[in-house]
C-alpha cells in the first residue's frame, strides 16, 4: 500500500512539475489586450416567482463564448428558473426519475451535495471516492474494477488525506455513520469525480472509508523539492 501511495504521489508531483516546466518553456510573449467591448444596455422585466418578491425584476446579459473575441458568438447565462437549490434529505422530480440529495461522507466544500437516481440506481457522489491513478489508461477506463484493489484503496486514502484533511480529526463512529445513506441506498453504480465508474463495488468503497479517520496528514512538497523536480526537465524548443 505504501509503495502504491508513493507511486501515486510521485505521478501527481511529476505531472505538476511537467506542466509548470512546459508552460515556462513555451509561454509566448504577452499580446496586447483586445479592445474592450462596450456593454449593452440591460432590459429589465418583471420575473416574480411564486412566494418571491412581487417586485422582482430580471435582465439577461449575453456574454461572449470567447473573451478574446468579444464581437464573436454570444451566449446567455442559465435562466434562474432552471436553477434549483437542493439540500441533503430533499428530493427533486425531474420527469422520469427522482433525485434524492445526500451529504457524501467525504467532501472538500461544506456545500457539497450528492444525489441518488432512483431510476438507474446510480449514486453521484461528487468527489467522495476520488483516487489519483498511475496511468492515463486506468484514469479513463470504463470501470474502476480494472484497477488492482489494494492500489485503488491506497490511492483513495491518499486522495482523502489531501482533499478532506478535516476527516483526520473526526470521531470514527460519528464519521462512519455519515455513510449510512449510501449503505441504505445500496447503489449499483457509484460515479465520483476523479474516479472511473464503480459498478458493483459499493461495499468495497464503504470499507475504504473505515480507514480514513486518523490518516497521517498529507504533507506536500516544499520549494526545495519542487526545484529538484524542475531541474530534471529539460526546457522544450522555442
Amino acid at each position: 500500500m505504501t509503495n502504491s501511495r508513493n507511486k501515486a504521489l510521485l505521478l501527481a508531483l511529476s505531472a505538476a512539475a511537467a506542466a509548470t516546466a512546459l508552460t515556462a518553456a513555451t509561454l509566448p510573449a504577452q499580446a496586447a489586450p483586445a479592445p474592450r467591448a462596450e456593454a449593452p444596455a440591460l432590459g429589465w422585466h418583471p420575473c416574480a416567482k411564486p412566494g418571491g418578491p412581487a417586485t422582482q425584476e430580471c435582465a439577461d446579459l449575453p456574454v461572449p463564448l470567447d473573451y478574446d473575441d468579444p464581437a464573436g458568438p454570444q451566449v446567455s447565462p442559465l435562466p434562474l428558473d432552471r436553477v434549483y437549490l437542493l439540500n441533503p434529505g430533499q428530493s427533486l422530480s425531474v420527469g422520469d426519475r427522482t433525485l434524492r440529495a445526500f451529504r457524501p461522507p467525504l467532501f472538500d466544500n461544506p456545500a457539497t451535495v450528492g444525489f441518488f437516481d432512483d431510476r438507474t440506481g446510480t449514486c453521484y457522489s461528487s468527489d467522495c471516492f476520488g483516487a489519483p491513478l498511475p496511468t492515463a489508461d486506468l484514469a479513463t477506463c470504463p470501470d474502476v474494477a480494472e484497477v488492482d484493489a489494494e492500489d485503488l484503496k491506497a490511492a483513495q486514502l491518499l486522495w482523502a488525506s489531501v482533499d478532506s484533511p478535516w476527516a483526520q480529526n473526526v470521531d470514527p463512529a460519528r464519521f462512519l455513520a455519515t455513510a449510512d445513506p449510501l449503505r441504505s441506498a445500496g447503489p449499483g453504480t457509484v460515479l465520483s469525480t476523479h474516479l472511473p465508474p464503480a459498478t458493483g463495488l459499493t461495499p468495497r468503497l464503504l470499507d475504504t472509508l473505515t480507514a480514513v479517520p486518523g490518516l497521517t496528514p498529507y504533507t506536500g512538497p516544499d520549494q526545495a523539492a519542487l526545484e529538484q523536480m524542475l531541474a530534471t526537465f529539460a526546457p522544450g524548443p522555442h
